[in-house]
């Protein structure tokens, strides 16, 4: 995938297990990611948050729930 690499894209299963990360670097696959966004989005709520960093500006994260047969199969994190 040829995201940027300031970008980054983590997909999760129900359990917040990392399932797919576009992270080269630091990669998680695997892992379980616990953020306060995840855990959110885990229960239907979707969130956007924003804060800044000395280094890089603003910072902007999501998470959306993933639905399948009407239920919640994992959460997209960006």
């Amino acid at each position: 995938m040829g995201a940027d690499p300031s970008s980054r894209i983590v997909v999760l299963d129900s359990q917040a297990k990392v399932i797919y990360d576009t992270s080269e670097n630091n990669n998680i696959k695997g892992k379980t990611l616990v953020r306060e966004q995840i855990l959110d989005a885990l229960e239907g709520k979707d969130v956007v948050s924003t804060y800044k960093e000395k280094e890089v500006g603003t910072v902007v994260q999501t998470a959306v729930s993933v639905i399948s047969n009407s239920e919640i199969a994992g959460v997209v994190y960006i």
